[in-house]
């Protein structure tokens, strides 16, 4: 059975299907590549002015499948894949209309906030739970920036927290709340006003209205593509640095060995003085702050100099120098 149904209501207006009802409509890389290639073979079309998105089952969608998205050797393709749907429903130069009920949460809300006009079911929940997931909702934010005040998308992106229809409309987020039978006649309601206009007219004017954004909305989903690609290669990088120092010993990052309880820092950027920091007992030398450590700290010190270049070996040597005068003026002078 596909997975993205195809419906046609007049020869204007298309109806597309989300049809993965025993998995709440959670988006796959194959229901995702069908609905692109929808919503373009609908985009060639024509005499076609109007499409109608919305889920089979108990809810619209409710995000990627869970399943899928574990798969780490899919999460560039999935990402990317996302990036494409909501590109083809914004950038279509057909009116686009969600009817959403049950439950509109994570992607399916980014596909919702991506169509020009939404109706819910009085009892549907939308929200953007990624930061709870460790996410960053940086593709659907390019439209709740669009369409949301400051305020509103703060509230969403920030908590989390799925909220109802009414409080979607109150904050812009959806056009109408309508009882749960009357979703798809609301939906066909608007479609038939959009098809009053003028066909140009009204092509023109869907074009306008991205025109007066300063960016483009295929801009601002790259952007936000590129940095979540970005935090993963340095996720990836951070996670290769830790699993090596754990086998040598050694904090390659810094150029020290890991001092335990007391922490002895690495030089400030772009000067030759180190910097303390920690909440062990200090001691002052000279200009500077530095920790009490133990001689086997100390030796552990020396050792970590021979992994240190340039500025940072004449830090390391200056620090290894005072912290030692340190050691001997405590156990010369004992409290």
């Amino acid at each position: 059975m596909p997975v993205v149904l195809i419906e046609q209501k007049s020869p204007q207006i298309t109806v597309l299907t989300l049809n993965r009802p025993e998995r709440r409509n959670a988006l796959t890389l194959e229901l995702m590549t069908e609905l692109c290639s929808a919503v373009n073979v609908a985009s060639e079309q024509p005499q076609q002015r109007v499409l109608i998105l919305r889920g089979a089952g108990a809810a619209f969608c409710t995000g990627l499948d869970l399943k899928e998205a574990a798969d780490t050797t899919k999460a560039h393709a999935t990402a990317k894949m996302v990036a494409n749907t909501l590109i083809a429903i914004n950038q279509t130069r057909l009116v686009t209309i969600a009817a959403i009920h049950g439950a509109a949460v994570a992607g399916g809300a980014g596909i919702m906030s991506a169509c020009d006009f939404v109706v819910a079911a009085e009892r549907t929940r939308i929200g953007y739970p990624e930061v709870r997931r460790g996410l960053v909702a940086g593709l659907v934010m390019t439209f709740l920036r669009r369409q949301l005040g400051e305020r509103g998308m703060r509230e969403l992106v920030f908590g989390g927290e799925l909220i109802d229809a009414a409080r979607a409309k109150e904050i812009g987020l959806v056009n109408r709340v309508v009882a749960s039978d009357d979703v798809m006649s609301e939906a066909e309601k608007f479609a038939a006003a959009v098809l009053q206009g003028a066909p140009v007219a009204l092509a023109q004017t869907k074009r306008l209205v991205e025109e007066l954004w300063w960016h483009s909305v295929k801009e601002d989903v790259d952007l936000a593509t590129c940095r979540r690609v970005n935090r993963t290669r340095r996720a990836k990088a951070s996670l290769r640095s830790t699993k090596s120092a754990s086998r040598t010993g050694s904090n390659r990052s810094t150029g020290f060995q890991p001092l335990g309880r007391s922490v002895i820092p690495t030089p400030n950027r772009g000067t030759d003085c180190p910097q303390s920091v920690g909440r062990t007992p200090t001691q002052r030398v000279g200009n500077n702050t530095f920790h009490r450590v133990s001689r086997f700290r100390l030796h552990r010190l020396r050792r970590s100099r021979s992994r240190c270049s340039g500025a940072e070996r004449s830090s390391c040597r200056s620090l290894i120098l005072r912290t030692a005068k340190a050691e001997n003026r405590e156990e010369n002078n004992p409290q």
